[in-house]
């Protein structure tokens, strides 16, 4: 290959990348969107209610992360069956991505079921207990809708129909958030649920979404993939594949959202300046995780469509690309992040005080490291996603464990 026509090879994989991470970036932005408002009206029923709210969220999101984590092998299948031009593949790796979210949904009922015994162990007030309890069983309602969601999310993004994916979030989101204010508030004749109207909302949205993908799936251009025929069959390879390669997803994801709770805990015992700075870092620092994972998302889906087309040269450029783009938006976006840290800083502090003084400045070093750090991180990240393409998904896992929880921490 000359080098004006591997230019040009670079450049396309380049412009194909950033396209479909920009959707998945807003995508994800506009989701989190949702339990932010969320937060902020059970927040108005009073601070036992929030609390209890807060540590059912806890247990939830854990669950949500490891065992939807598992789930994201769907893609991972679906893209490399998608380069390989197999519809018959693609169609059972999501059949068989229906049948792992009715598995995966039942142990996530089961703790979520004896949850309220396990709080007792918590020396949390009755109260905090109560609410915690109402949240997650009316949260629950919603887990099996989701999951479907989830599968029907990542067979769209397994074909780099990443547009799709924001579309319907943009009109998802909105409605979970009216849904929320009217199940809680008490809003058009709805009786006043209080925090148990965060569950019934989601739960009455995420099933109509459901229903709304799985119509739209099936009268638009992708229903040649008939992915709900022989709904609920097992078809035993491809259900351990997908096993297989999700397992070691939801551990990674667990082993890094434990961290981070953990490092916050420890942050606590340092006074509340370290606390309130590292609280204040960490508003930042989600949108640069969206980033990262959007970016993450691409590696697979180049990387594994790659794989189907058996196009070794694509894979390696689709690896690096992401790595490159990635590189870029971290430099971007912590540039504004850094040179104006004082200035985001006072969005939530009187920078100006001199009792914030410390705080300020420890705000202003996180501000730095978290940039460092993040910058470091999104090379790690998008080497996951690309090793994901491939189906390996173990050794990541393994070198993540090692990383965060035998150097990382005891350095920490």
């Amino acid at each position: 290959m000359n080098q004006k026509k591997m230019l040009q090879t670079i450049f396309s994989e380049t412009k194909q990348s950033f396209v479909l991470s920009l959707p998945l970036m807003a995508s994800n932005l506009v989701r989190s969107a949702s339990g932010f408002v969320g937060t902020l009206m059970v927040a108005h029923l009073g601070k036992t209610t929030l609390d209890g709210m807060a540590l059912g969220s806890s247990v939830f999101f854990t669950l949500v992360v490891f065992f939807f984590g598992i789930l994201n092998s769907v893609s991972v299948l679906v893209s490399q069956h998608y380069g390989a031009e197999n519809h018959e593949g693609v169609r059972k790796a999501v059949s068989q991505g229906f049948v792992l979210a009715i598995l995966v949904s039942v142990p996530m009922y089961f703790i979520i079921f004896i949850s309220p015994f396990v709080f007792r162990f918590t020396h949390e007030s009755p109260e905090i207990i109560h609410w915690a309890t109402v949240y997650l069983r009316t949260i629950s309602i919603a887990i099996l809708p989701f999951s479907f969601l989830i599968v029907m999310n990542q067979f769209l993004v397994g074909m780099s129909k990443t547009r799709v994916v924001l579309l319907i979030n943009l009109v998802q989101v909105p409605f979970e958030i009216l849904f929320t204010y009217v199940f809680v508030y008490g809003r058009f004749g709805i009786p006043k649920f209080g925090v148990a109207g965060v569950g019934y909302a989601f739960a009455i949205v995420f099933t109509l979404a459901a229903i709304c993908n799985g119509v739209y799936i099936n009268k638009s251009r992708y229903r040649s993939f008939n992915i709900f025929a022989n709904f609920g069959k097992i078809s035993s390879d491809y259900l351990i594949e997908l096993i297989k390669i999700g397992w070691p997803i939801g551990c990674l994801s667990v082993i890094e959202v434990a961290l981070f709770a953990t490092v916050t805990f420890f942050m606590g015992e340092l006074g509340s300046d370290p606390l309130a700075a590292y609280q204040i870092l960490s508003q930042y620092i989600g949108p640069s995780i969206m980033i990262i994972f959007a970016l993450s998302q691409v590696a697979t889906i180049r990387v594994g469509q790659a794989v189907g087309r058996n196009d070794r040269a694509a894979v390696k450029r689709a690896a690096y690309v992401n790595m490159l783009l990635g590189a870029i938006f971290m430099i971007a976006v912590w540039s504004v992040f850094i040179g104006f840290s004082k200035q985001w800083i006072g969005l939530d502090v009187n920078v100006a005080d001199s009792k914030n003084n410390e705080l300020v400045r420890y705000a202003i070093f996180f501000f730095i490291f978290g940039g460092v750090s993040q910058f470091i991180d999104c090379f790690r990240f998008i080497t996951i996603g690309a090793l994901r393409g491939l189906k390996d998904t173990k050794k990541p896992m393994r070198i993540s464990l090692i990383a965060f929880w035998l150097i990382a921490f005891p350095c920490a």
